[in-house]
């Protein structure tokens, strides 16, 4: 009973302290092989990171911010981060991650409009 006492315990607190969600941004700045992300954020977020996934025809940005299950204000705060890449950007497309997630696909913020 204490070994799955400890993995409920576990699991409820990495569901609560470590879980992300995928966060549509805004706008992209490229300078040779540093990317820079504009999204808008809350008051709240904590532990934000930009995962880059690299091929050789596109680089995949993703903004990952750490899910809340608590009550947080609902102002928009504007926020940016930045990655060093493999090797410059050049001819490759640059695509927001969080617009291949179900949840954000059909969001205004990845059309294309």
């Amino acid at each position: 009973m204490g070994v799955l006492t400890l993995a409920l315990v576990g699991a409820l607190a990495w569901w609560v302290l470590v879980r992300t969600e995928p966060r549509p941004w805004g706008t992209v700045d490229v300078e040779g092989d540093v990317v820079r992300v504009h999204y808008v954020g809350g008051e709240c977020d904590r532990g934000e990171r930009l995962e880059v996934e690299e091929t050789a025809t596109e680089v995949v940005l993703t903004v990952r911010l750490r899910a809340w299950e608590m009550s947080c204000s609902d102002v928009g705060v504007p926020r940016t981060l930045s990655a060093t890449l493999d090797s410059p950007v050049g001819e490759r497309e640059v695509v927001d991650g969080a617009c291949r997630e179900p949840e954000h696909a059909t969001s205004m913020a990845c059309s294309d409009d």
